[in-house]
């Protein structure tokens, strides 16, 4: 087994395999720190939007004796409910069923 070429260089052979399977780790690495961030930002909306949306009603129900909202609590659900809205993606199942069991579509 030779170990350098004719120029003194050393000759590196990789099986396909391990190429693929370090293709794979690093794929891993580099998606699983994205995918948590995205996780953590789509709870975090999501507890914003119920919150909101909790603090609005007892407000409005308790206080104030009607469930109208103001102009400005509208506007913040309605831009909570979006930005939720496209962390969704409509091919999975999963994601869809969220959607629909939270009004947002």
């Amino acid at each position: 087994m030779r170990l350098l070429n004719e120029g003194g260089w050393p000759i590196l052979r990789l099986d396909r395999k391990q190429i693929e399977l370090s293709r794979r780790i690093a794929s891993r690495q580099i998606v699983a720190p994205m995918r948590q961030a995205w996780i953590n930002s789509f709870r975090e909306k999501l507890a914003e939007f119920t919150g909101s949306a909790s603090h609005y009603w007892n407000m409005r129900q308790v206080m104030v004796g009607t469930l109208q909202l103001t102009d400005e609590e509208q506007i913040k659900l309605s831009h909570l409910e979006y930005e939720i809205e496209l962390f969704i993606n409509p091919n999975e199942s999963a994601h869809t069923e969220l959607a629909g069991g939270r009004g947002i579509q």
